[in-house]
């Protein structure tokens, strides 16, 4: 994947997901590790806690 690195192809992907209806009331995201500076140019910021979040119908 480090070939794939530098074309702008990560920020297409955060900027489709981030624009499509289907994904505006998602609160929550897991990333990985080796992108927080790109999260961040997109006003993303770190908790100290990591957490999943599943959407849809909560679990009882």
């Amino acid at each position: 994947m480090r070939r794939h690195r530098g074309r702008g192809l990560g920020k297409m992907l955060l900027e489709c997901i981030m624009d499509s209806e289907k994904f505006r009331s998602v609160t929550g995201l897991l990333v990985t590790s080796d992108a927080h500076g790109l999260y961040r140019e997109y006003g993303f910021s770190s908790v100290e806690r990591i957490f999943m979040m599943r959407r849809g119908d909560p679990i009882s």
